[in-house]
């Protein structure tokens, strides 16, 4: 079944936004100048019928887990609460929020607004996470920019532990002399998680040789799906897709309250996916076990605000 899509556009460029408010407020498409050749987001063609995994288009909205946690269920503050998501390997994956419809609540022709919310004492939901959330996403373009802007809540008398992600796919930046594979990648990151079994162990490796992104390595010569910190900010976090030939760019920046970023070459090779996380996966887990790995808490009515923000 179709599911029902909301365009926004800036006025005085043209540009373009799609966004899927009945699967996780996901934005599926960002068109600078609106030209369907300038596409900045990647999609599969059958993504709005609902017929694939809601976390393999567009920009999903990770919470409150992003990535994977070990097995099925999380165990924390002595409760035992059953999870979402599986990962093929028997593991909880991305959260609640990614597959499930979200609530308009505000529209106007160059911004949309949504909320997923989880409300106080609601006894099916309390079986699945230690205290209810509120999670309000703005989209708003501007010129030839996309800003994301996030905000989660704590409704509850409970404190509310969190990670948030978003899990964006973008295209790589080409020209008809300058091919994908010799696009030029750029993150900012000086460490990276030693994984087992696609969980970080807690260790951090530096992000040297064929992991190292601050040098803008070739995507051709990417094959990653890796866990990156130590990330270099002054109040924000640029990251790049350059075309060989520099004449197309496309520049995603983040607040720096993103203290990760997971960067994911797909087998298909047609996108890549740069995105920005407040903690590394299985961070509870690996809390359990004395690593601090990013793990967000919020006391009774405290809110936390992070935005993300593509340009071409």
């Amino acid at each position: 079944m179709t599911q029902p899509l909301v365009q926004i556009t800036d006025a005085a460029t043209g540009s373009q936004a799609t966004i899927m408010p009945g699967l996780g407020f996901n934005c599926v498409s960002f068109r600078p100048g609106g030209r369907e050749q300038d596409e900045v987001l990647w999609s599969l063609p059958e993504f709005t019928l609902g017929q694939q995994r809601p976390s393999r288009s567009g920009t999903p909205i990770l919470f409150p887990y992003p990535g994977r946690l070990h097995g099925k269920q999380l165990n924390y503050a002595d409760r035992t609460y059953a999870l979402d998501g599986d990962d093929g390997r028997g593991n909880a994956i991305h959260g609640y929020v990614l597959g499930r419809p979200w609530q308009v609540i505000e529209q106007s022709n160059a911004r949309l607004v949504g909320r997923f919310a989880v409300p106080p004492n609601d006894p099916e939901w309390s079986k699945r996470w230690p205290a209810a959330f509120e999670l309000t996403v703005a989209y708003e373009v501007h010129g030839r920019a996309l800003r994301c802007t996030i905000d989660v809540k704590n409704p509850d008398d409970k404190q509310l532990p969190f990670g948030l992600g978003l899990h964006p796919w973008f295209r790589l930046p080409a020209t008809p002399n300058s091919p994908a594979d010799d696009a030029r990648v750029t993150v900012p990151a000086s460490q990276r998680y030693e994984q087992s079994n696609m969980l970080p162990t807690g260790r951090l490796l530096p992000a040297k040789g064929s992991f190292d992104l601050q040098h803008g390595p070739r995507f051709g010569d990417l094959k990653l799906d890796d866990v990156y910190t130590g990330l270099t900010s002054a109040g924000l976090v640029r990251t790049s897709l350059v075309s060989a030939d520099q004449s197309r760019r496309v520049d995603i920046t983040f607040s720096d309250n993103f203290s990760h970023c997971v960067v994911f070459t797909p087998a298909h090779r047609e996108a890549i996916c740069v995105e920005p996380y407040t903690c590394a996966p299985d961070a509870y887990e690996l809390l359990a076990e004395g690593v601090n790995a990013g793990l967000r808490t919020l006391a009774a009515g405290e809110s936390a605000r992070y935005w993300m923000r593509i340009e071409a």
